[in-house]
């Protein structure tokens, strides 16, 4: 995308693709149950049949209709691929990148899979409510994720991930330290959560993608994906190092974790000045 889509545009065009991110998860986890329980004789198997029937068709279609991006490939690389790789990942730019993206990681996924729990132990939801928690929260990101995208583009990546940033640390906040409350207002503080912490990653992936030369930005955006995984994972495991469950059965120092992710989201404000100093025109 980051060859094919102007930098000018590539908010909008992100919006988008983070947009199928939300179809994806309101609609996946209630399709995926009723396949399994509706085709008995494949029973669990039967949505993972269902995901790779859907791939190979959109591999097919990428194949037919997704334009080759061939130019960087007339650029002549000295030394292994091992060398190549390891020289992308050490430049000095590209660690910042990768340090960005980690704590950009960490803010969410350190929050994020104990929503679920500490709602239903702490704040007293019903568990029949946390899927519609994640149904509001999904449908409202389809929604918000263009717009977002858009401004991005007419303001500036910096400033609008700047602002989104911020103000997510108020939903972020209560999140982690939330008491028995309504429904109501659980459902409009996780939703307004689940927009600003998945909003933050339009600007975000549009200005990553203008750190390298186009010739070297395959292997440095899956470098960047590798990063998201990691700290995607020492995420939750430190959150749930830090998290107990007392006598009572409710969550304990899950006010630590949001203080946590509080703090890492303000590196990534201001760090995020290097990484737009370090892009780099196509």
């Amino acid at each position: 995308m980051a060859d094919s889509i102007p930098f000018e545009r590539r908010g909008k065009a992100l919006g988008t693709v983070m947009a199928a991110f939300s179809v994806s998860t309101v609609a996946g986890v209630p399709l995926s149950l009723f396949l399994a329980n509706h085709i008995e004789y494949l029973g669990w198997r039967a949505p993972f049949i269902f995901i790779a029937l859907v791939s190979t068709l959109i591999l097919y279609l990428a194949y037919r209709n997704i334009p080759k991006i061939a130019g960087h490939l007339d650029h002549v690389h000295e030394g292994t691929r091992f060398k190549q790789i390891y020289d992308i990942a050490i430049a000095h730019h590209h660690l910042r990148a990768f340090i960005f993206m980690a704590l950009i990681m960490i803010t969410g996924f350190s929050v994020i899979p104990y929503i679920a729990l500490y709602f239903t132990s702490n704040v007293g939801v019903d568990n029949s409510y946390i899927s519609l928690i994640y149904l509001c929260g999904g449908v409202a990101t389809l929604m918000t994720s263009r717009y977002i995208g858009q401004i991005s583009d007419k303001y500036g990546k910096v400033k609008v991930f700047r602002v989104l940033a911020i103000v997510s640390l108020v939903p972020l906040l209560v999140t982690t330290n939330l008491q028995p409350v309504p429904l109501w207002m659980v459902l409009i503080n996780s939703t307004t959560f689940f927009i600003l912490i998945s909003g933050r990653m339009i600007p975000v992936m549009a200005m990553v993608s203008q750190v390298v030369e186009a010739r070297i930005r395959g292997t440095f955006m899956s470098l960047i994906g590798s990063v998201q995984m990691l700290a995607l994972g020492v995420a939750s495991v430190a959150a749930g190092a830090i998290v107990t469950i007392g006598a009572d059965g409710k969550m304990e120092h899950y006010n630590i974790v949001g203080y946590g992710a509080v703090v890492c989201s303000l590196l990534t404000v201001w760090l995020v000045g290097y990484i737009h100093a370090d892009q780099k025109t196509s």
